[in-house]
């Protein structure tokens, strides 16, 4: 991992990868926090993350053995999306002074 800053993704997505129906995220979110080389590729994967929590993208996901309901779900993606919003709002913080110096 490049940035400290995504950290909690990994953590946040470690309950699936041991699912098979979500492992597919698991991987995916790994992929793409360890691809994030700079703040700006970082803020990249944290909008696609909070984009595939929709209810029409991961939400509509058919997932066994994941909670007791499938609200349980929801609420999780619900959960990871806020996870990769707050991502997002530090990489800001820790890197805008970074951006406003080059200026």
């Amino acid at each position: 991992m490049h940035l400290p800053e995504l950290r909690a993704l990994i953590t946040k997505v470690e309950p699936l990868k041991d699912i098979p129906t979500t492992f597919e995220i698991y991987t995916f979110v790994h992929k793409e926090v360890q691809e994030a080389n700079t703040p700006a590729m970082a803020q990249s994967v944290c909008s696609k993350i909070i984009t595939m929590c929709h209810p029409r993208a991961w939400g509509d996901m058919y997932v066994e053995g994941f909670g007791e309901s499938w609200n349980d779900w929801l609420q999780f993606l619900s959960e990871l999306s806020e996870t990769a919003n707050q991502c997002g709002q530090l990489l800001y913080e820790h890197h805008s002074s970074e951006r406003n110096e080059k200026f």
